[in-house]
């Protein structure tokens, strides 16, 4: 138990940290047959904060989301990333995808889309 403790302490690994660092909305209509057509692009950089751990990433999964319903998922490829690193991603979600939305979440999208929004 003791070496595991201070394996613990001397390696002490800080979570990686992920954000969105831009975006870009070129299409987001929603139809009158619950069809939404969308093409969004979204930067990300995840920061590997830590001196004495490699990260590898084998499965990334980046989700689109609009008042509670996911309408696209994209895979991103798998990497590896060293000590205190940063590395850039770009997620592209393009097409269309049958939503669920309550007739509240239809009313707030066309109050939106009518101020441009």
């Amino acid at each position: 138990m003791l070496p595991s403790i201070l394996f613990w302490l001397i390696i002490f690994p800080s979570s990686c940290k992920f954000h969105v660092t831009d975006a870009s909305l070129t299409q987001f209509n929603l139809r009158s047959n619950n069809t939404l057509d969308y093409n969004l692009k979204v930067s990300i950089t995840v920061r590997n904060p830590n001196n004495n751990i490699i990260v590898y990433y084998g499965r990334i999964t980046s989700i689109a989301w609009y008042k509670d319903n996911d309408f696209s998922w994209v895979s991103l490829t798998p990497f590896g990333q060293c000590r205190k690193n940063t590395t850039f991603l770009q997620a592209v979600f393009e097409g269309k995808s049958v939503i669920k939305h309550k007739s509240k979440e239809l009313g707030e999208y066309k109050d939106e889309t009518s101020v441009g929004i």
